[in-house]
């Protein structure tokens, strides 16, 4: 009896799953040397073309746990990165994978499939080879799973982080159109009529409409220099998950800037409050730093900015002014 063309799509879905991890090797090259990227990519490879040759000899029950195994693991991934940024693609991807997870056992257990699976001599596992395939790669996959996930939640973060980035660019070129509006004696949005960076934000998309959608919904997060110095370096715009003064700290100490959740201060948490800062500089550089990059030498440069002395920030929860005392001392002391 001739191979059954359900047979034949599912093989020909095992050597897609191969190709789809050689062209993978392409990404990885590009971040890491040939042979890191070879060494890495060499086990699921190998394991992708024995999945195949299992089904071509007969063993779809091998072929179909090792199928089940590989997709519930970048399904849980999936789940892991919608639950912090949720998009069509995430949705899609799921879907996607819950059709290859279900097709290959209706595929390979038509009536049609099985004679020709009998004819080859497929009986099936035992209860307890099946048992112990499946507590091994339950085990493994529990300890590969769990970093996975961590990963891809902050890919996650990143890509919210991005996209805040971009919202904060938007929202220092709306200030700098609202500065040449006062200085040339058009009606502008006085920062100093304002108690709070949220109404400040909110009355700017009130009086340039065409940002509003630049900005979008993030009108709580940000923390706004005002009267900032002619600095290029100087941070004008930053989420409100770092203290101003401890930001702009000249002390010889806390090199290392803390993440705070912005909820501790009454302010609204959002989803990497403790794990990224967004800062926007005067000169309209976008720095996404994480935790462990959050260093004062590392985002100053050029050395610490000085702040006039009529500098102050308005923070989602009010004002904070750069008394120069404070600069000076250890902002985790109280004065």
């Amino acid at each position: 009896m001739k191979k059954p063309l359900p047979a034949k799509i599912v093989e020909a879905l095992g050597w897609v799953y191969v190709a789809l991890a050689v062209l993978s090797l392409l990404p990885m090259s590009k971040v890491m040397r040939l042979e890191s990227s070879l060494y890495i990519s060499s086990l699921p490879i190998v394991m992708l073309i024995g999945m195949v040759v299992a089904l071509r000899r007969g063993r779809r029950t091998l072929f179909l746990l090792a199928n089940t195994v590989i997709l519930l693991l970048i399904l849980l991934g999936l789940i892991a990165y919608s639950r912090v940024s949720a998009n069509v693609y995430t949705i899609v991807g799921c879907i996607v994978c819950s059709m290859f997870l279900v097709a290959p056992f209706v595929l390979l257990y038509l009536p049609v499939s099985n004679r020709w699976y009998f004819e080859l001599g497929d009986f099936g596992l035992s209860i307890r080879s099946i048992a112990v395939f499946v507590t091994v790669c339950l085990v493994v996959g529990f300890l590969v799973g769990l970093p996975e996930m961590g990963c891809c939640r902050m890919m996650a973060y990143r890509s919210k982080s991005h996209e805040l980035s971009m919202l904060g660019r938007s929202l220092l070129a709306c200030m700098a159109e609202n500065s040449i509006d006062r200085e040339a004696g058009r009606p502008w949005v006085d920062p100093a009529g304002f108690t709070n960076s949220a109404q400040f934000v909110q009355a700017l998309i009130e009086a340039h409409d065409d940002v509003k959608n630049a900005i979008g919904r993030y009108t709580n997060i940000w923390c706004i220099a005002v009267n900032s110095p002619a600095d290029d370096y100087f941070p004008v715009v930053f989420t409100d998950n770092v203290d101003p003064r401890e930001l702009l700290y000249r002390g010889e100490r806390h090199w290392n800037v803390t993440l705070t959740c912005p909820k501790e201060r009454g302010g609204s948490c959002f989803d990497f409050c403790k794990k990224i800062v967004v800062l926007i500089r005067s000169n309209g550089d976008a720095l996404r730093l994480e935790r462990k990059l959050l260093r004062r030498n590392y985002i100053f440069r050029n050395g610490m900015p000085t702040p006039n002395p009529d500098t102050y920030f308005l923070t989602p929860t009010g004002r904070v002014d750069l008394v120069e005392e404070q600069l000076g001392t250890d902002p985790a002391e109280p004065l």
